[in-house]
């Protein structure tokens, strides 16, 4: 073989997980988030702001918790789109906070998510389905603060 030539691969995956490659596709990721910032919780933060960060993560997660906070609204069919760009907001606090990575645990998806299981890895591996469902909690948004700190600060450490 010469060496202008290439070994080219032609990797196929099936249906379901080529359906996470596309929803965690960093264009598809920053639109969401751009919409769930401009549209779904107007006036409480740019892109261009620091979002993935306390103070302002925290009062995010506050509106949305006001916006789907108990379990029938964050089930409900008319918030799916809304829940799904909450959910991509979250992972991408670990990943920004964290240097934590997206991957897909699909038995962790349901019942949102029928095909892929949004999840993020670093030390630990944790369902962003999960995680988003604390924000229930009477203290949601500062428990999944607090996860998302310690999260960060166990990656840092496996990392050193």
């Amino acid at each position: 073989m010469g060496n202008d030539e290439q070994i080219g691969f032609d990797i196929e995956f099936d249906d379901k997980t080529q359906a996470f490659l596309d929803w965690v596709a960093p264009e598809r990721m920053e639109s969401a988030i751009r919409a769930f910032l401009a549209a779904t919780l107007p006036r409480m933060a740019d892109y261009a702001d620091i979002w993935w960060k306390p103070p302002l993560s925290t009062r995010i997660m506050e509106a949305a918790k006001e916006k789907f906070g108990d379990p029938d609204a964050f089930f409900a069919p008319e918030n799916r789109d809304s829940v799904d760009q909450f959910i991509r907001f979250l992972g991408e606090c670990y990943v920004r906070r964290g240097g934590m990575k997206w991957t897909n645990r699909p038995e962790w998806g349901l019942p949102l998510y029928a095909d892929f299981g949004p999840a993020v890895q670093g030390y630990d591996t944790r369902s962003l389905v999960a995680i988003a469902e604390d924000l229930s909690d009477s203290d949601g948004p500062r428990l999944i603060e607090y996860s998302i700190t310690e999260a960060a600060r166990w990656t840092r450490r496996s990392v050193t």
